[in-house]
């Protein structure tokens, strides 16, 4: 019996034997846990009712001994049955995220055949698990995509991760497009090129792709329909040079057919006041100045409708200009034509855009003029020119005391011969807004006006 205590004692000192050289500090862990886990035993030993009385001597140690082991074990037995629990428990809840995740998944062995496999790559190809595992995955891949995963799988087994687009094909025979991510598992990355497994992460694109071919559809359709609207375009163009040929003849007319007939007239009531005035009587006089007179207005209007349609074809050489300087002498040559006026002039200085000088000066003109010619009546007049915001736009602007206007004919104002006050009242052939309003569409810019009847009005422009 002394041997087999001996025994017992030699197998009890290997629990506190440390084999390696891990260090002091490892082998004092383990020293420490086994003398916790024998103090363990002991106490749990001593609660047991058939151990509470132990033989005296060498068979009590010896006895004692076997209890103590025994306890341990027990011990042990029961830390590893929890610990295989909580491994069951993980091994569930990760075999449930794996097979219940929503992207496919396929390991795939060295010859390209399928080891493992979750439910949902299981159910995009709808085939059982169970039928997918050995089967070579290039067999589910559609046959004109075969190079394309021979060439995606070539550069897994080069340890390069990699994305590829291809089609697969369900058990119905039915394709789908399918996005697929690959990497080598980590023992593959350490082995050779060609014996490594590697993981395939499988998307549905079909949404994707059905959105995709649906771009693809518009922008074919958007294309056809630029190409139609270019088409058009062209068309119009055509036309629009037919026109304008067509206005360069009706131009001719204007200049040269009608204004001889006009200056005919003309000459000929200044020829018959100047001969005949003393057989005409008071009326005969008034008529034919009023043959005249129209005569006049009539050339005026024709020379404005030239200028009008000439703006049109006058191509814009644009340039940095001082709005404000041209403003100063219009104002300073209609000063000179009518000395006697007293007129309010107000600039504000240094006012810069950038547009054709000639056409702007000739739209800027037609407005001065206009301000000048509707402040006649008044004993004071006031003219203003200067920049300002309205309506959120930085606006050139000139404002006048006078006639002015009601305001809901303000869009009618810069219409061809559409006037707003009567001829007697106010000179003027209707022609002089339309044409600054062309030339500041022209550059590409807005006008507008504002005003009240007796009380003045005001004109803004916008320049880019």
């Amino acid at each position: 019996m002394r041997g087999v205590y001996i025994r017992l004692e030699y197998l009890g000192g290997v629990r506190h034997t440390i084999r390696g050289d891990r260090g002091k500090q490892m082998r004092r862990r383990k020293v420490d846990k086994e003398d916790a886990l024998r103090k363990q035993a002991e106490e749990r030993l001593a609660g047991r009712p058939e151990h509470s009385e132990i033989p005296e001597g060498d068979f009590a140690s010896l006895v004692h001994e076997f209890q103590v082991h025994q306890s341990e074990l027990e011990i042990q037995n029961e830390e590893l049955r929890l610990a295989q629990e909580i491994i069951e428990t993980v091994k569930k809840r990760f075999s449930d995220l794996y097979d219940f995740a929503p992207v496919g998944y396929f390991t795939i062995g060295k010859e390209g055949r399928i080891i493992e496999a979750n439910l949902t790559a299981a159910r995009l190809l709808g085939f059982d698990k169970s039928d997918l595992i050995g089967k070579p995955f290039n067999a589910f891949v559609h046959p004109e995509d075969k190079d394309i995963i021979y060439l995606h799988l070539r550069s897994i087994r080069k340890s390069e991760p990699a994305t590829c687009d291809s089609r697969l094909v369900k058990s119905n025979a039915v394709s789908f497009p399918a996005q697929l991510i690959s990497t080598p598992l980590a023992e593959a990355s350490q082995a050779s090129e060609t014996s490594g497994e590697f993981l395939i992460a499988v998307f549905d694109i079909s949404a994707r792709k059905s959105v995709e071919d649906a771009l693809v559809r518009q922008t074919a359709l958007i294309e056809e329909r630029r190409k139609e609207w270019e088409s058009s375009i062209e068309e119009l163009n055509e036309r629009l040079l037919v026109s304008n040929r067509e206005l360069e003849g009706l131009g001719h007319t204007l200049s040269h057919d009608l204004r001889g007939p006009l200056r005919s007239i003309e000459g000929f009531t200044a020829i018959l006041l100047e001969r005949y005035s003393e057989k005409l009587d008071a009326e005969g006089k008034e008529f034919l100045n009023i043959v005249n007179q129209s005569a006049q207005r009539m050339r005026d209007m024709i020379s404005g409708l030239l200028d009008l349609s000439s703006i049109a074809r006058t191509k814009i050489q644009r340039q940095k200009i001082n709005i404000s300087e041209i403003v100063g002498a219009i104002v300073q040559e209609n000063r000179n034509a009518q000395p006697d006026r007293e007129v309010e002039v107000s600039i504000q200085a240094d006012l810069f855009a950038e547009g054709d000088g000639k056409l702007l000066r000739i739209a800027i003109d037609n407005l001065v003029r206009n301000a000048w010619k509707f402040t006649g009546k008044r004993s004071k007049a006031v003219i203003e020119f200067g920049k300002t915001e309205n309506g959120g736009k930085a606006a050139f602007f000139l404002r006048d005391n006078g006639a002015g206007f009601d305001l809901k004919y303000a869009g009618q104002m810069f219409t061809v011969f559409k006037r707003l006050h009567s001829d007697s009242e106010f000179k003027g052939t209707g022609i002089g807004l339309a044409t600054a309003k062309r030339i500041i569409n022209r550059h590409g810019g807005e006008i507008w006006a504002t005003g009240e009847v007796d009380k003045g009005a005001t004109f803004f422009f916008t320049l880019p």
